[in-house]
């Protein structure tokens, strides 16, 4: 069975964890309450760069992204969270 993690926020050290861990193999949950990943991106960084970025983790087979979306509850059981 794959580890699964849940990253909430798509701010720039989220979606950093998120590629890190998903090139470890492991299958990466980004939920963000906004329409798009990535607005609290630094605003310093250039545009291309930022776009880099974000297609990276848009396009990773093992992070999965769900926008518009909101964490209501996190249950823990003995083998992980639910």
């Amino acid at each position: 069975m794959e580890k699964e993690v849940l990253i909430i926020g798509s701010s720039a050290s989220g979606l950093q964890a998120a590629k890190n861990l998903a090139d470890l193999g492991m299958i990466v949950h980004v939920v963000e309450s906004a329409p798009f990943i990535g607005q609290a991106l630094d605003e310093k960084i250039p545009s291309y760069q930022k776009n880099t970025h974000l297609l990276e983790i848009l396009k990773h087979p093992q992070i999965k992204v769900w926008t518009n979306t909101k964490v209501i509850d996190v249950d823990k059981e003995s083998t992980g969270y639910l």
